[in-house]
């Protein structure tokens, strides 16, 4: 079901970028699931083809830097976990 509901959702978002709904009701459906959303090429396809028109389309540019922000955070925690230096759970606190 919800790979009908992306192919509705980004034909939505290409017809009218600066339309918002779209762009949150993507999100919406990749609420727990945001590794998925990074990783789902119809949906990346669509943000680089908005942003490519060099146009002012803020909110592929916001889903972008979102998802940038994700990537960069999640990598950020995996490389201080898998170093020699792991903190204590004391530290954490």
């Amino acid at each position: 079901m919800r790979a009908s509901e992306v192919r509705y959702t980004v034909e939505t978002s290409l017809a009218n970028p600066n339309n918002e709904c779209p762009w949150r009701y993507l999100r919406g459906l990749y609420k727990d699931d945001t590794e998925s959303l990074v990783n789902n090429r119809d949906i990346s396809s669509v943000r680089l083809k908005v942003i490519n028109t060099k146009k002012d389309y803020i909110f592929a540019l916001k889903m972008l830097i979102d998802l940038l922000c994700y990537q960069e955070f999640r990598d950020a925690v995996v490389a201080l976990w898998s170093s020699d230096s792991r903190p204590s759970d004391s530290d954490l606190a």
